[in-house]
């Protein structure tokens, strides 16, 4: 539970933490059946005055209790009466209930918004027992004014069964809104008030989702939901990595992939039954040579790992893949890396500390890549997998 000082701009969200923190510390009663069901949300608002209202809940009944409104301030409060669910719906990757977007206006006009799922014209969510509880009209995701938007995560049993809620309101001006994501793009079908809901399957930085808002005159603005620097998508929505560069003692600079919802610290990282936590074989330069960059390129495949080290690495179970890697030897000297070998040209940006990665088909010969690696000092050099690299002094740590 954060603490109080963590919402000092939301103190009702503050008190209603408190609230549910002190409640989850009471005994429970003898052999009563308990349920928590935990929905963790990641939202964007873009506009003038937004809010947030905590939608954590332990579920005991099948109606979800709302909040006590002394709690919860005005600009929260979704009025009964401004009631609208909204069409279309988007299907549940899980096969659940279709989900839709309940829209709302609080005691202070501003636009309320919920996420969740439609069943027999009931709007409420599926808990992990497989019970069906309505959400109350009290409860309410986020209120805001101007434009909304937010990736909403719900958490599930399994991890393939976790699902991201794109959704939006962008009124009745935007000309489209198209969602894209690892699996190409898509124009979404817009509702009451310019509303849109999609659900995806797995976090949102596994799909990389972003979504591109039209305007009346033509132009477009992106707004990244799961698609930041540092993240690298699978490409075919398994969990995503987290790309970081580190210094491997004083010899050389290096590019690491781990799994991105494993920890920070790349010694504290396990791999787990489900391909959580894996790791990959880091590419090094050393700091002083004639490489500006260097780059690796080899076949992954599940169960592959170095012996533990330094640079100790697991793959895990993650589906087979070929991996690029690479590192600058100077931070932001690289402009772009276009890599050919794999069908059509595909064009990497750096990140500002000077790493990249793609994740390729396993049927791709890492021997075939070719790179060009344009500098930002305007000149272009070219290479292929191995170039100036340092190979690790461990051989068993080395990929086979």
């Amino acid at each position: 539970m954060p603490e109080r000082d963590d919402f000092v701009d939301l103190p009702a969200l503050a008190r209603f933490g408190v609230a549910l923190d002190e409640a989850a510390r009471r005994p429970e009663p003898p052999r009563r059946p308990t349920l928590r069901l935990i929905v963790v949300w990641l939202l964007a608002l873009l506009g003038i005055g937004a809010t947030a209202a905590a939608t954590v809940a332990a579920l005991r009944s099948t109606v979800i209790q709302p909040p006590d409104p002394a709690i919860v301030a005005a600009d929260q409060t979704p009025l009964a009466s401004s009631v609208a669910l909204t069409t279309p719906h988007s299907p549940d990757p899980a096969g659940g209930p279709p989900w839709g977007l309940r829209l709302t206006r609080s005691e202070t006009g501003q636009t309320c918004t919920t996420v969740g799922q439609i069943r027999d014209g009931v709007f409420g969510i599926v808990g992990q027992d497989g019970t069906y509880r309505q959400i109350p009209t009290p409860i309410a995701d986020a209120c805001g004014r101007g434009l909304l938007l937010g990736s909403r995560i719900v958490s599930a049993a399994t991890p393939g069964a976790t699902r991201s809620i794109v959704y939006g309101v962008v009124g009745t001006t935007t000309r489209r809104v198209t969602l894209v994501t690892t699996r190409g793009r898509r124009t979404l079908t817009l509702g009451e008030r310019g509303s849109f809901v999609a659900a995806l399957r797995g976090y949102p930085e596994d799909s990389a989702s972003s979504v591109e808002l039209t305007a009346p005159d033509g132009r477009v603005t992106r707004h990244d939901l799961g698609a930041r620097p540092g993240l690298v998508p699978d490409i075919a929505g398994a969990p995503a990595w987290r790309l970081q560069r580190y210094v491997l003692g004083t010899r050389r600079y290096c590019a690491h992939l781990s799994d991105a919802r494993g920890p920070a610290d790349r010694f504290k990282a396990a791999t787990t039954a489900g391909g959580g936590r894996a790791s990959v074989p880091t590419a090094c330069i050393a700091p002083h040579g004639r490489f500006d960059w260097a780059a690796s390129a080899l076949r992954l495949r599940p169960g592959q790992k170095g012996s533990a080290g330094f640079d100790r690495w697991d793959y895990g179970q993650r589906p087979p893949r070929t991996l690029l890697l690479g590192v600058a030897r100077a931070s932001r000297t690289i402009a772009e890396v276009i890599v050919t070998g794999a069908g059509a040209p595909r064009t990497l940006t750096p990140t500002s500390s000077g790493v990249f990665a793609l994740l390729l088909p396993a049927s791709v010969d890492p021997q075939r890549l070719r790179l060009t690696v344009r500098l930002k000092d305007g000149t272009t050099q070219r290479g292929r997998p191995g170039h100036g690299v340092v190979a690790d002094v461990v051989a068993s740590r080395r990929p086979r």
